[in-house]
């Protein structure tokens, strides 16, 4: 959901942030202004990770999905124990993804 959100327009933002974020572990980002720092973040750096933030122990990496307009339309997502992913098994993880979805995009028509 991160990736998602965080191409979405700043109305939209709020307009989700405004109904609640819901916590799921002590871990859940559910301060507005976290979250949009985070936004941020996973917009310049082209992913997001989730570490224990809706379910202790596992963690998700996500990458964005284009279309043939530039929009982000999907996201493509692995998720894992946490205690299995090292810093190495991260940056691979990251990069195959990104491989895989711009191969998605490509399909999309996005260029």
């Amino acid at each position: 959901g991160k990736v998602l959100l965080s191409h979405v327009s700043t109305d939209a933002f709020d307009r989700v942030v405004e109904k609640g974020l819901r916590r799921y572990t002590p871990y859940t980002l559910t301060d507005k202004q976290l979250l949009r720092e985070e936004m941020a973040k996973i917009r310049a750096q082209g992913y997001a990770i989730g570490c224990n933030e809706t379910i202790e122990g596992i963690t998700c990496i996500a990458v964005p999905i284009y279309n043939a307009q530039s929009q982000v339309v999907a996201a493509l997502s692995i998720s894992s124990a946490s205690s299995l992913l090292t810093q190495e098994r991260y940056a691979a993880m990251i990069t195959i993804l990104k491989e895989k979805a711009q191969r998605i995009s490509e399909k999309l028509g996005y260029s």
